[in-house]
């Protein structure tokens, strides 16, 4: 009798025990920090923050960048265009630009499901003014330094009715010229081709223009 009551009672234990792990919360991984850095550092820097995401499918990444008005919105769009540019599905990627005070390093976290999200103290984006002609985005063949985000690009102007793009494309060949064209173009006109002669136009050039 005493041998059954002992077994049952490892039995219970082992179980509890095991169940009360399983719920345990995984913990969001820091996987890079760093202070101010050149563009292509970080664009290296964020290649291998992408390569970490892919070898875990199923966690999400965080990039908290410090405050700074320009410098963050730089390093905003270099991080989102180079993960487009990688064909990396942006909807795992949260980039957000941290107030939290005495923290000046950008910071690069995986976050498992279920863990808890890295602490920050977001900014909220001031509204672009659309009342002007601005400069959206510049890329390149080389993928140095890259701003131009194709799909933004098609939602900003889906969301100012009225609103009209002009596509530069800039190179010493035709046919630089061109494979750069279709390298970007494509995607972008491709979401409202029946339109695109209504909202964008496309110059090729082999003069510097900007």
């Amino acid at each position: 009798m005493n041998l059954t009551k002992t077994f049952l009672i490892l039995i219970l234990f082992l179980t509890f025990s095991v169940g009360a792990s399983s719920q345990e919360r995984s913990n969001a991984i820091l996987v890079d920090e760093f202070g101010e850095i050149p563009c292509g550092d970080l664009l290296s820097r964020t290649d291998g923050f992408l390569a970490e995401l892919m070898n875990h499918p199923a966690d999400i990444g965080y990039v908290k960048i410090p405050s700074s008005r320009k410098r963050s919105d730089a390093t905003k769009l270099f991080i989102k265009a180079n993960a487009y540019l990688r064909k990396f599905d942006t909807s795992r990627l949260r980039i957000v630009v941290n107030a939290e005070a005495g923290n000046q390093s950008a910071q690069f976290w995986r976050v498992p499901p279920g863990a808890d999200l890295p602490k920050f103290h977001e900014v909220t984006d001031l509204p672009r003014d659309n009342s002007k002609p601005f400069i959206f985005g510049r890329a390149d063949d080389l993928g140095v330094c890259p701003s131009f985000i194709p799909d933004d690009f098609v939602d900003l102007i889906r969301s100012n009715p009225g609103s009209y793009g002009k596509m530069i494309v800039r190179g010493n060949s035709w046919n630089g010229r061109k494979s750069l064209a279709d390298d970007f173009l494509p995607n972008l006109l491709s979401q409202d081709a029946h339109r695109k002669s209504d909202y964008a136009s496309i110059m090729f050039t082999d003069q510097r223009i900007i």
